[in-house]
C-alpha cells in the first residue's frame, strides 16, 4: 500500500519535472511540427512552446504555409489554461481560457471562381470516411480572447477599388474578440459574445458586436445581437430557426423562414456606412430606425424599413422584396412601398447629396472652375447643386410654357451667347418629359 501511494505521488512529481524541462518542451515542438505538417500536408513551424503542467500550454511564433508554398498563417501567441484535475474528477475539460494573440490571416484566390489558397489544406481536415462516427466531445471555455487579429482577402484579378469598400480585396485589422462558450459539444452549443471589433481598409468600423445564442438539434436561436458603429446603434430582436437535427442553417431556410426586426432602441447615422454607399457620407444626420423582415434562403420580404429625424421632419418608409437569391443571375429587387416626407432643406441636403457622389460629377469634374453649364430654370435644387460644388457656373434656360421643360430654341441662343459651354443639365418636370431629341 505505501508503494502504491509512493508510486502515485512519484508519478505527477516526476512528469510535472520533466515536462518543465527545456528539452522536454522543445521535443513537444519538434513532434507537434512533424504531425501538424504532415496532417495539412504543408509546411507548419512553431518558435518555442512553453508548458505550465497541469494547467497552462503557450505556443509562440507559429507560421502555417497555404497550398502553393506562402504565407497562410501566422499566430504571435496561442496559449490555454485548463482545470486538469477536474479532467480527472469529472471527465468533463474545462477551458479557464484560450488566447491568441495577434493572428494574421492571408486568403486569396486567383479569379472569383477559383479554389481558396488554403482549399487543399481544408480538405485534409474533413473525415475521408462519411460512416465513420464523429468524436465524443463535451466542454466548456470561461474566455475565448483574440487580440490584435488581421485579416486579408483578394481576388487577384480583379483590380482594386480604392475609393469604396471592396470585396474583392479586403483588409480587416484591430480584430479585437472576447466570448464565452459555457457549453461546446456535439449536438449543443452555447455562445456568449461580449466583444467584436474590426476596422476595415474602406474605413468601415465595428466598434462592438454583442452576440448570444444557442445551437442544438431543435432550434437555432439568437438571444441576444447588437451591433455598434462609431455613431450608430442597431438592436435586434430575438430570432429563432427551428432546425430538424444538426441540419445546416442553409438547409433550414429552405423549408422555412424566419423574422429579423430591430427594436425602438435602434439608430443609425448614415456616414457610418459611406464605405458602401459614399453618397451616404454627405447626410451628416442621425435617424431612428424600425426594421422588419421575413428572410429565406430563396427570398428577403423588407415588411418595413423606417427612417425618422423627429427634429428636422424627415420621414422614409419603404418595403419591398429581394427574389431568386439562389439564383444569382435571375435575382431581382422590387420596391413595393416608398413614401419620404421632408422639408425643402431635408430634400435638397439628401437629394443632393447623392446626385454629388455619383455619375452626376463623372461627367462635370472635366470642367475647370468657372466653366459656364446650362441648367434648366424650373428645377430642384439639387439639379444644379453638382455644378457649384464642382465650381461650375450655372447659366439658366428659359422654360417652355406649355411644358415646363427646357425650351430647345432659347438652348439654341444660348449656344450663340455661349459656344464653349460643354455640359446641359435639364431635368424632366411633374411627369412631362423634354424634348430630349431637340435638346
Amino acid at each position: 500500500m505505501l508503494a502504491l501511494a509512493a508510486l502515485l505521488i512519484a508519478l505527477p512529481v516526476s512528469m510535472y519535472i520533466i515536462l518543465s524541462t527545456s528539452w522536454a518542451q522543445d521535443s513537444i515542438r519538434r513532434v507537434a511540427v512533424k504531425e501538424i505538417s504532415t496532417l495539412l500536408a504543408t509546411d507548419v513551424t512553431i518558435d518555442r512552446v512553453e508548458i505550465h503542467p497541469f494547467n497552462r500550454l503557450s505556443v509562440y511564433g507559429v507560421k502555417a504555409l497555404d497550398d502553393n508554398g506562402k504565407t497562410a498563417l501566422t499566430i504571435d501567441e496561442v496559449s490555454a489554461a485548463f482545470e486538469f484535475f477536474h479532467l480527472l474528477r469529472t471527465g468533463r475539460l474545462v477551458i479557464d481560457y484560450a488566447l491568441l494573440k495577434q493572428p494574421a490571416v492571408a486568403l486569396y484566390r486567383t479569379t472569383p471562381d477559383s479554389p481558396l489558397n488554403i482549399a487543399d489544406i481544408l480538405g485534409r481536415l474533413k473525415s475521408k470516411d462519411p460512416n465513420k462516427p464523429k468524436s465524443k466531445y463535451d466542454l466548456s471555455i470561461n474566455t475565448v480572447a483574440v487580440i490584435d487579429g488581421k485579416l486579408a482577402y483578394d481576388v487577384v484579378s480583379a483590380a482594386p477599388d480604392t475609393s469604396r469598400f471592396d470585396r474583392n480585396h479586403l483588409r480587416v485589422t484591430d480584430l479585437q474578440f472576447n466570448a464565452y462558450v459555457p457549453v461546446l459539444a456535439n449536438d449543443n452549443y452555447r455562445l456568449e459574445v461580449d466583444r467584436l471589433s474590426f476596422v476595415e481598409r474602406s474605413g468601415f468600423r465595428i466598434d462592438n458586436i454583442e452576440l448570444g445564442g444557442t445551437f442544438n438539434s431543435d432550434s437555432l436561436r439568437i438571444k441576444q445581437f447588437a451591433l455598434t458603429l462609431p455613431n450608430s446603434s442597431l438592436v435586434f430582436n430575438p430570432v429563432s430557426l427551428p432546425l430538424d437535427g444538426m441540419q445546416s442553417v442553409a438547409d433550414a431556410l429552405d423549408a422555412t423562414s424566419v423574422t429579423v426586426s430591430t427594436k425602438e432602441a435602434s439608430k443609425i447615422y448614415p456616414p457610418d456606412f459611406s464605405a458602401f454607399v459614399p453618397a451616404l457620407a454627405n447626410i451628416d444626420r442621425g435617424f431612428s430606425m424600425e426594421f422588419e423582415s421575413s428572410i429565406s434562403r430563396r427570398d428577403i420580404d423588407i415588411l418595413q424599413f423606417r427612417l425618422t429625424d423627429e427634429e428636422r421632419h424627415t420621414n422614409l418608409d419603404m418595403s419591398a422584396a429581394i427574389h431568386d437569391l439562389a439564383k444569382k443571375a435571375d435575382a431581382g429587387f422590387e420596391i413595393r412601398h416608398l413614401h419620404l416626407r421632408a422639408d425643402r432643406q431635408s430634400l435638397d441636403e439628401i437629394i443632393g447629396s447623392v446626385d454629388k457622389a455619383r455619375g452626376f460629377n463623372k461627367i462635370i469634374n472635366r470642367l475647370k472652375p468657372g466653366d459656364k453649364v446650362f441648367c434648366s430654370d424650373m428645377t430642384f435644387a439639387a439639379t444644379v447643386n453638382p455644378v457649384v460644388y464642382e465650381g461650375g457656373i450655372p447659366v439658366f434656360i428659359d422654360t417652355e410654357y406649355d411644358t415646363w421643360n427646357m425650351d430647345p430654341v432659347a438652348l439654341e441662343k444660348a449656344f450663340e451667347l455661349y459656344p464653349e459651354v460643354k455640359v446641359v443639365v435639364f431635368a424632366h418636370l411633374y411627369g412631362t418629359p423634354g424634348k430630349v431629341d431637340e435638346i
